[in-house]
């Protein structure tokens, strides 16, 4: 039994992807498949992918027939997945070696919907490392739950059940998107301070990059949009709920 299936949107990271890999294959749950959706890559990212492919068999490569962003790649591999769970990380970055047990056996402890471990921002031009304290505000109130996507793992018929998707008309902030919907389904979660997801902050050529500025405002009205159609639908258990998801959710 495949107990997570980890999706790697794939769009021009050759210099990057193989850290990422590799830190997959050393997971100590080894019960996992790999599963890349090259979004019309320019550069030797299938090459790069290809070369895993061949020492690993739990790694598969799906390719997009146009370039469709990171949401609809995200999208296409949850449609094949074959885990009780999914993980959507980005292929520029890398997870601790017990990331996938230590999620997944708390998963199956209590049931879960969704399980999310730490975050350590590491910046690409300073070298400087930053240590999310995003879930101890989750601890608090699942509300809080409005960014930091990628190290959590994410029940499949949970996400099925509640027909939760990546938006594909958003450049970036498919993933606030994502876990607006998540939160205001009202998931079974808890946190993982022990194992951290390494996100590497503002690589050149990413979707940080300040040239993408003018992209990126229209997006987020977009995505605003989005947020805001989910609340005028919210049922909310408390006034609390409704306040956090206000603030974090629409005005972050």
């Amino acid at each position: 039994m495949i107990k997570v299936s980890v999706i790697l949107p794939c769009y021009n990271v050759a210099p990057y992807i193989g850290k990422c890999l590799d830190s997959l294959l050393a997971q100590t749950l080894t019960d996992i498949e790999i599963i890349c959706v090259d979004d019309k890559s320019t550069d030797n990212t299938v090459s790069v992918v290809g070369e895993y492919m061949s020492r690993d068999n739990r790694i598969k490569l799906i390719h997009q027939p146009k370039n469709m962003g990171a949401g609809a790649a995200r999208n296409t591999g949850r449609n094949v997945a074959r885990g009780q769970y999914v993980s959507f990380i980005d292929p520029d970055d890398w997870v601790d070696e017990n990331f996938y047990c230590e999620l997944y056996r708390r998963a199956c402890e209590s049931d879960l919907d969704v399980v999310k471990a730490g975050m350590i921002h590491e910046y690409v031009e300073t070298n400087e490392t930053y240590v999310s304290r995003l879930n101890q505000l989750i601890k608090q109130n699942s509300m809080f739950f409005y960014g930091e996507h990628a190290n959590a793992i994410y029940k499949l018929k949970f996400l099925n059940d509640n027909n939760i998707y990546y938006p594909t008309d958003v450049m970036t902030g498919q993933d606030a998107v994502f876990l607006s919907a998540i939160v205001l389904a009202n998931p079974k979660m808890d946190v993982v301070d022990s194992v951290f997801y390494h996100y590497l902050a503002n690589r050149p050529g990413s979707l940080d990059s300040k040239k993408l500025a003018h992209a990126k405002v229209l997006s987020r009205i977009r995505m605003l949009e989005y947020k805001t159609e989910y609340l005028s639908s919210a049922k909310f258990k408390d006034d609390t709920d409704q306040q956090i998801y206000i603030e974090r959710h629409i005005f972050a």
